[in-house]
């Protein structure tokens, strides 16, 4: 059997080459009417199908020439979450992998030769394609919707999975270990795990600000896929969703589009909340990459301890070290800097900051003076020539563009109080 779909799949990809010149002179002739593009959705990672799908249509709403689009979409041929699949199938035309993935590949191969073919390829995977910079967070409805049969279905499972009514609020939790990408990675890219393992927290320091969230009447829901380790605690009311024979797809996406707020280490998961307006209360590494552009972000950071003057680091000094942005492990290494994890005292001050600005409605979030001064010495750094050209010089071959969408304006905040009890990160 395995062997006859192989033989199905190659069959299909040679009859549409063949096919190809009779699409390319379709296209061609039908391009002063209507313009058709081929929009490669990429399915294997959940940030960039959440963020790079829902970017896209806000763009595609605020481009006067869309009415002349006609765009086919096609999913790569591992799909991370079927229930969101499911729901972009309900924005998007969605064509068989199977079809459209020769038509791309050659669309690709001739757009390098001569860019007439480029407006036939909807460019969507870049450097900052899932980022929300123009805030259309704040201004726009969900691209993304469940119907009331969905909702209904989400409500019934949690009540009789884990005993929650409908007026029980409840709160996600994502916390990042690199399990879950050595389990998915192939051993010739175990390093990339590797690299990013700065970017990795134990569990059990969220125990402390889960247990505080659950005295004010929320459930606390960890989240994930595949994880290293359970949860530590007793506490009824904060569920290892992650372990449970209860998770799936439906369950991920009902319960990330539907919580008061997220609590997270900054993963790719966060983009599902993200782009269903729920707040997100985020550690977010390197320092370039805080989570700004809505005003329904609030965010901490590690601390950057230098080896050699024995001391934290203020925002200045390490963008003047180029560590305002970093890929892995080794750059700071070479910096001698090492990275001290915010504590449990301060992530749990960081979800009790983000319940404080939910009930204002995230009014008057900007006008803290200590916010307002980081912002400023922030925002110099970030759009400094230094920082662009080390940005841009970085092995990853990140252009000066890419660095620019990286913000715009700033909508978010800090903790205001991780920003009180580490006043040193002002100094000038």
């Amino acid at each position: 059997m395995f062997f006859l779909k192989k033989i199905l799949k190659y069959t299909t990809y040679a009859l549409v080459f063949l096919l190809s010149p009779l699409f390319l002179i379709l296209i061609i002739i039908l391009r002063k009417f209507i313009i058709i593009r081929i929009h490669s959705i990429v399915t294997n990672r959940i940030g960039h199908f959440a963020g790079n799908v829902d970017n896209y249509l806000h763009k595609l709403s605020l481009d006067e020439f869309s009415h002349k689009y006609y765009d086919i979409a096609f999913y790569q041929s591992f799909i991370c979450n079927k229930f969101l699949a499911k729901l972009w199938k309900r924005n998007l035309i969605v064509f068989p992998n199977i079809i459209i993935f020769p038509l791309y590949l050659i669309l690709k191969y001739l757009s390098k030769k001569n860019n007439f073919f480029d407006l036939h390829l909807v460019k969507s995977y870049f450097t900052g394609a899932d980022r929300d910079i123009d805030n259309h967070i704040d201004e726009k409805s969900p691209n993304l919707k469940f119907k009331d049969s969905e909702i209904n279905l989400g409500q019934q499972e949690l009540l009789k999975n884990f005993g929650l009514k409908k007026e029980d609020k409840f709160i996600c939790l994502n916390v990042r270990d690199s399990f879950y990408l050595k389990t998915i990675t192939s051993e010739k890219d175990i390093s990339t795990t590797i690299r990013w393992s700065y970017r990795d927290y134990n569990v059990q320091s969220f125990i402390r600000a889960a247990d505080e969230l659950t005295k004010r009447g929320y459930y606390v829901f960890r989240m994930g896929n595949i994880a290293k380790d359970k949860i530590q605690s007793s506490n009824e009311m904060i569920i290892d969703y992650a372990f449970s024979p209860h998770r799936s797809d439906f369950l991920d996406m009902y319960l990330l589009s539907n919580c008061e707020f997220c609590l997270t280490t900054d993963l790719g998961i966060d983009l599902i909340p993200f782009i269903m307006r729920r707040p997100i209360a985020s550690i977010s590494n390197p320092l370039c990459l805080l989570k700004l552009s809505s005003k329904k972000f609030m965010n901490i950071f590690d601390h950057y301890y230098c080896l050699e003057k024995k001391r934290y680091l203020s925002i200045n000094e390490i963008f003047k070290k180029n560590l305002g942005f970093f890929d892995s492990s080794s750059d700071l290494i070479k910096y001698n800097v090492k990275l001290i994890q915010p504590s449990e005292e301060e992530i749990k001050d960081l979800a009790l900051d983000m319940l404080d600005i939910i009930k204002k409605n995230f009014q008057d979030s900007l006008k803290d003076t200590l916010n307002r001064e980081f912002l400023k010495i922030f925002d110099d750094n970030c759009s400094s020539k230094n920082f662009m050209d080390h940005f841009s010089s970085h092995p990853n071959n990140i252009n000066k563009f890419e660095v620019l969408r990286l913000h715009n304006k700033y909508y978010g905040r800090i903790s205001p109080t991780f920003l009180k009890k580490n006043q040193y990160l002002l100094v000038q």
